[in-house]
């Protein structure tokens, strides 16, 4: 599948999945996978995420979709990690720099701390 159908497709299932993630699960009686598997399972996706967007061209639809994890909730030490990550990206996409999605991610990164301004 080619980067931005990628991209798209990416964007739209975090949208539609935005409060409904793995990492907010509760597991069922019937539910045999405890919440902290499920937690890692959702960073490796994360993760994978990430390390797609970062592969990629530079493009909105990729700064949205980092800009979306990096607002999700996650423990400190992930939460760190795709932030480290999403700066890295956001350097790559200087020719963005005046799009809405490039703006929204360097505005979360520095809410965080994470650059300064």
């Amino acid at each position: 599948m080619d980067s931005e159908l990628w991209a798209e497709l990416t964007l739209k299932t975090l949208k539609a999945s935005r409060r409904q993630t793995v990492s907010h699960s509760v597991p069922t009686e019937n539910d045999k996978t405890s919440e902290p598997i499920k937690r890692q399972s959702y960073y490796w996706v994360v993760g994978s995420v990430v390390k797609r967007v970062a592969a990629s061209s530079p493009s909105r639809t990729g700064l949205e979709i980092i800009d979306m994890l990096i607002r999700d909730r996650h423990d400190a030490w992930h939460a760190r990690r795709v932030a480290e990550q999403a700066v890295d990206i956001l350097h790559s996409a200087q020719d963005l720099a005046g799009t809405d999605e490039y703006k929204r991610l360097h505005n979360a990164l520095l809410e965080r701390g994470v650059i300064e301004s």
